[in-house]
């Protein structure tokens, strides 16, 4: 038996989607942050900024995050 799957987007707006139980989900990018492998400082500080990002996030309980390789998809 094959099982035909439903796309659950209804329409999209901007970085709105609308989903057909009517949930609204948005999508955002987040810039790249170029770092070289020797520089101490900046990767702690890019470390301490996402994890301040992902706590406030936390609060919601709904959330993914993708990483989403950037050069693949130009």
């Amino acid at each position: 038996m094959v099982k035909k799957l439903e796309y659950p987007i209804d329409r999209i707006h901007q970085n709105l989607a609308l989903r057909k139980d009517k949930v609204v989900v948005a999508y955002y990018r987040i810039p790249n942050t170029p770092i070289t492998i020797t520089d101490s400082d900046k990767k702690d500080s890019h470390k301490t900024k996402v994890a301040q990002v992902i706590k406030k996030l936390a609060k919601y309980k709904n959330f993914d995050i993708s990483l989403i390789d950037f050069l693949r998809n130009k």
